[in-house]
C-alpha cells in the first residue's frame, strides 16, 4: 500500500495548522523498488548516504541501490547516544540526504544527525519494532538521561513487508508492546485536557486511536506468524509516528507507560540494568499503568483533592537520593512542575469526566493476554526487576518527563496520604 500525505492530514477544529513533512509511505513487498522514482519525485535524487547496523544491512540484502556512501555500525552496544552519533558522523561525508535503514536506534541516530546538519532523511524500517520511524522526535540518551528531542521527520518511508515480516519475533513483539501502550498515553493526554485545558486535537487522537485498534487487531495474526498481521502492525506504528508529527510532540504516543520504560534506562541506583527492548519495557509499563489506574475508576474526588492540597514537589535531596547520577537532569526537567497546572477545584469539578475517560481503558489482564500471545513480557520479573519495586517505580517514573499524566497525580496521592492506589492489584 502507498499512503500519501493528503490522506493523513486531519480535518479538525483544534486551532492549529498541522505540519506533516512526510510525503509518502510505502508498506508492501518490494517497497524499496519504489525508492529511486519516489526520491526523485521529492527532489531527493542527489547523493545520499545510508546508515545501517550490520544486522539490518544483512536483512536488506542489497535492496538499497545507488547509495553514494554506506555506513555500517557495529550493533553490539549500539545506542542512540553520544557514542552512536559519533560513530556515524565519523564516517559521513558531505552527502545531502541521509537514509536510515534499520531499527529504532539507527533511525534516532540518523534523524538526530539530519537535524543537526539541516538535511532531509528517508526511513527504511527493517522490523516492526518501534513507532518512531515516521516521527519527528529523536529519543536520545545524553549524559545517561533519556530525552525526547525535536529532530527531522522522514520525507519518505519504505517498509518492505518481505523484510520486516522475517525479522526476529522478539522485535515484532517489541513493536506490539510499543504500540499497545497507546491505551495509556491517549488516556493521559485526555485527562490532562480535562483537568488543565492542555492542547488536544481530536483529529490526531483519532489517528492514534486507529493505530491502537490496528495493533490490537494484529495480535492473533502475529501470534500465528502471519505476514499480513506484521504489515498491519507496521502500518499502526507508522501512523503513530505521523500522529506525533501532527501534534508537534510525542504527547499522543507517550505517557505513563513510556515513563516507566525510561526510568529503567536512567541508571537509578535502586534498579538493576535492564537488558530489554524499548517496546518490551513499554508493554510492561502499560500493564502496570492499567492496573494502577483501575481502582481510581471507583474513587471519589475527595481523596485526590486532599492530596493535591497537601502536595509539595519532592526536594532536590529526595530526587538526588532516588535518581543518583541522573538527578541533575531530573531536577532541571521538573523545574516547572506540571502538577502546578492542576487545582483541587478542577479535580473536584471535573472528576466525573476523568473517571469516565479512565473507564474506557481495558483491564490489564486483557492487555497481558495480547502481549503474551505475541511473545512479549508482561511483568517486572521478566525484565529482571524485583516485583517488590513496583510501587517505587510507579511513584518516581513520572519524574523522567515533566508531562502531566494520571500517574503523576497518583504520585501526589501516594506521597502525602495512606492511599496507595498506585500499587493496587485489584482487577
Amino acid at each position: 500500500m502507498m499512503i500519501a500525505r493528503e490522506e493523513l492530514t486531519p480535518s479538525c477544529a483544534c486551532g492549529r495548522e498541522h505540519s506533516l513533512l512526510t510525503e509518502k509511505i510505502f508498506i508492501e513487498r518490494g517497497a524499496a523498488d519504489a525508492m529511486p522514482d519516489a526520491m526523485g519525485g521529492s527532489g531527493l535524487n542527489a547523493d545520499f548516504a545510508v546508515i545501517y547496523d550490520e544486522n539490518t544491512r544483512d536483512a536488506l540484502g542489497g535492496r538499497i541501490r545507488g547509495a553514494h556512501r554506506e555506513i555500517v555500525l557495529d550493533p553490539k552496544g549500539l545506542h542512540a547516544d553520544e557514542r552512536g552519533v559519533a560513530a556515524a558522523e565519523d564516517k559521513l561525508g558531505d552527502e545531502s540526504v541521509l537514509v536510515a535503514a534499520g531499527s529504532g536506534t539507527v533511525h534516532d541516530i540518523t534523524r538526530y544527525i539530519a537535524a543537526k546538519r539541516g538535511l532531509p532523511f528517508v526511513s527504511v524500517p527493517t522490523a516492526a519494532s518501534v513507532d518512531a520511524f515516521s516521527s519527528g522526535m529523536a529519543c536520545m540518551t545524553f549524559g545517561g538521561f533519556k530525552k525526547t528531542i525535536p529532530a527531522v521527520p522522514p520525507r519518505l518511508v519504505f517498509a518492505d513487508t518481505e523484510v520486516f515480516a522475517r525479522a526476529p519475533r522478539r522485535l515484532t513483539a517489541s513493536g506490539f508492546g510499543d504500540a499497545i501502550g497507546k491505551y495509556v498515553s491517549l488516556a493521559d493526554w485526555d485527562v490532562a485536557r480535562i483537568l488543565t485545558g492542555e492542547y488536544w486535537c481530536s483529529g490526531v487522537a483519532e489517528l492514534e486511536q486507529t493505530a491502537l485498534e490496528e495493533t490490537a487487531a494484529s495480535a492473533p495474526g502475529i501470534a500465528a506468524g502471519e505476514e499480513g498481521a506484521c504489515e498491519k502492525l507496521m502500518r499502526a506504528l507508522v501512523l503513530s509516528g505521523i500522529a506525533m508529527q501532527l501534534a508537534g510532540s510525542s504527547r499522543p504516543a507517550s505517557g505513563a507507560e513510556h515513563h516507566i520504560s525510561h526510568l529503567t534506562e536512567t541508571g537509578v541506583p535502586w534498579l538493576p540494568p535492564v537488558d530489554a527492548l524499548h517496546g518490551e519495557k513499554v508493554g510492561v509499563g502499560t500493564v502496570l499503568s492499567l492496573r494502577a489506574y483501575f481502582r481510581w475508576r471507583v474513587q471519589q474526588s475527595d481523596a485526590l483533592v486532599r492530596a493535591m492540597q497537601a502536595w509539595r514537589q519532592p526536594s532536590e535531596d529526595m530526587l538526588r537520593g532516588e535518581f543518583g547520577p541522573a538527578a541533575d537532569a531530573v531536577i532541571a526537567e521538573n523545574a516547572q512542575d506540571c502538577l502546578r497546572a492542576v487545582t483541587p477545584a478542577a479535580v473536584k469539578e471535573r472528576w466525573t469526566a476523568v473517571k469516565a475517560r479512565l473507564s474506557l481503558l481495558p483491564q490489564a489482564a486483557a492487555v497481558e493476554k495480547m502481549l503474551k500471545a505475541v511473545g512479549a513480557p508482561t511483568t517486572l520479573e521478566e525484565l529482571g526487576i524485583d516485583p517488590d519495586l513496583e510501587g517505587r517505580i510507579l511513584r518516581w517514573a513520572p519524574y523522567v518527563r515533566n508531562r502531566l499524566t494520571f500517574m503523576r497525580l497518583m504520585g501526589a496521592s501516594s506521597a502525602v496520604s495512606d492511599i496507595h492506589c498506585c500499587i493496587g492489584h485489584i482487577e
